[in-house]
């Protein structure tokens, strides 16, 4: 490849010495060496980097290094790359300038990456995480997997896709929300509806840089369980996040709208009880525990069949992956979006704002 005229183009100044012939260990007429072995493979004798800390002059690369099937299953098979890690790579830099280069899919919340992730071998790592479906929900490389091809794999096999495709490995089963839990969905509500519930969970966005986004969940209590009826998720600047609170309040008419006493949630809060807002029905939520926990107390809900979602709408499948994904996913939002409102609801079920039962669907 590197003899090859296209190569040459690209890389003019990038020779090969001319008894250079093994595709393991070849030399430039530069003066660099390549040398590779396969994980846990043998490399004394052989340094990586220069001992000239000033200049840059190579680096250790690691390919991929846990074979996928013995990585997911089995402790041994995970440590046994990590001691190599330790006992091998580690020691074969030509200096402490030598740059480390680790390129892998997550296979395991306990693989090489995780372990180095959480501080293993005592460094901070600089983490290039790029999930198949982007946090602006578009597909990374729509060429190779559109986001409905992405989202099919997802549904099918979540376990895998939560590693191998969002770089987020989850135990096995998933975490503490089953997706087995969701079986009972929904195309129609009950024909009486006791309240409708909005849960907004608020992010900061700012010109210079990228956070969480804003999520509002919109449920119907009724009767014989939570119904979720929408899922709006988007990075908004604060003033957009105003138009979005009234455009989902216009569009679903809620009876109640909780929002968290936090961050922009704080602004929001005070602007709807000034009236600049509107007419709008905000209730302020002071969070209790932490997420983990918050999750926690609403989960036999969930598992009894109470939490009921629709039998078609685009955003499920990326709704599910974060709940079953939880406390694993990239972002919480959602979850968190969540547990307040089941929370809520749950806690406040004797309180009447409204005369049930006057609203159809």
């Amino acid at each position: 490849m590197i003899q090859h005229d296209a190569y040459q183009q690209v890389f003019p100044y990038t020779t090969l010495q001319d008894d250079s012939k093994a595709r393991h260990w070849w030399k430039t007429g530069q003066g660099g060496t390549f040398y590779a072995s396969g994980a846990e493979g043998t490399i004394t004798g052989f340094g990586a980097g220069s001992t000239n800390p000033v200049e840059f002059h190579g680096a250790y690369i690691l390919d991929d290094v846990h074979k996928a099937l013995e990585a997911k299953r089995s402790a041994v098979s995970r440590q046994t790359v990590i001691d190599w890690f330790q006992g091998t790579v580690e020691t074969r830099l030509n200096s402490q300038e030598t740059p480390i280069i680790l390129i892998m899919q997550r296979l395991h919340e306990d693989d090489l990456s995780g372990w180095l992730l959480g501080g293993g071998n005592g460094e901070k790592w600089e983490h290039v995480y790029l999930p198949a479906i982007q946090q602006d929900g578009t597909a990374l490389w729509p060429y190779k997997h559109n986001i409905d091809e992405l989202h099919r794999m997802q549904a099918s096999k979540p376990y895998d896709f939560a590693g191998q495709y969002m770089q987020r490995p989850v135990p096995i089963g998933g975490g503490m929300v089953k997706e087995s839990w969701f079986t009972n969905r929904f195309t129609l509500l009950p024909p009486r509806v006791i309240r409708m519930v909005q849960s907004w969970d608020t992010g900061q966005k700012s010109k210079k840089e990228r956070n969480d986004p804003s999520v509002c969940t919109t449920w119907a209590e009724c009767a014989d369980g939570y119904y979720l009826l929408d899922v709006y998720r988007a990075w908004l600047e604060y003033p957009a996040l105003e138009r979005a609170v009234q455009d989902r309040a216009a569009k679903w008419k809620p009876h109640i709208i909780l929002i968290e006493d936090k961050s922009s949630g704080q602004s929001l809060i005070q602007r709807a009880r000034t009236g600049v807002l509107g007419r709008l029905p905000v209730i302020a939520i002071q969070p209790q525990g932490d997420k983990i926990d918050r999750l926690e107390s609403c989960t036999g809900l969930m598992e009894s069949g109470l939490v009921r979602l629709p039998e078609s709408a685009e955003w499920v499948a990326e709704y599910l992956a974060e709940l079953t994904t939880f406390p694993m996913a990239a972002h919480d939002d959602q979850v968190d979006s969540t547990s307040q409102a089941l929370n809520w609801m749950r806690e406040n079920s004797g309180r009447v704002y409204v005369a049930a039962g006057q609203r159809r669907y």
